[in-house]
């Protein structure tokens, strides 16, 4: 970034963690960066506002969002904050796991799910956007934030959902 260089894994230090695309980087429960990402990072924020959650501008800033984050993406114990909802009203950018996919991670875009085969590099078309019940992996103030107009960058790779 800007020219800056850094080990990723710098021994005492915070590992820099790489993501296949934004959409997976949200499901983890992390926002855009406010230095490198500029411009999603303030369109996060707009959305992040927008949804009325607490942390946003002028509510004690990232610190505060990222801790109302953390709440929704793990518990005491590490384990991973889930909830049940109806596929069909969630918004595109969520992945959720589904029973009839063995809960293989899905990605919801554009009314159909979509697995991510990292062996093929691309996102996989799986099917129609069921009406049942699923598995939200995602966590909730991110799709609250989905919901309120924030779109995230989908890797653009052939067979993916662009």
């Amino acid at each position: 970034f800007k020219g800056r260089q850094r080990d990723p894994m710098p021994p005492g230090r915070w590992t820099a963690l790489f993501f296949w695309d934004e959409a997976v980087a949200l499901a983890a429960g992390h926002r855009p960066c406010g230095e490198c990402r500029y411009h999603a990072y303030h369109r996060f924020m707009a959305a992040w506002r927008a949804a009325g959650l607490p942390g946003g501008p002028g509510q004690g800033g990232p610190r505060l969002l990222d801790k109302h984050m953390h709440a929704h993406r793990v518990t005491r114990r590490r384990d991973q904050v889930r909830f049940e909802a109806c596929a069909r009203d969630l918004p595109d950018g969520v992945f959720v796991s589904v029973a009839e996919t063995r809960h293989c991670p899905m990605l919801i875009w554009q009314g159909r799910l979509w697995h991510l085969d990292l062996s093929a590099g691309r996102y996989l078309d799986a099917g129609v956007v069921p009406g049942s019940e699923v598995t939200v992996l995602t966590p909730y103030p991110v799709v609250a934030v989905l919901r309120a107009g924030y779109v995230p960058e989908i890797g653009a790779y052939p067979d993916t959902p662009v």
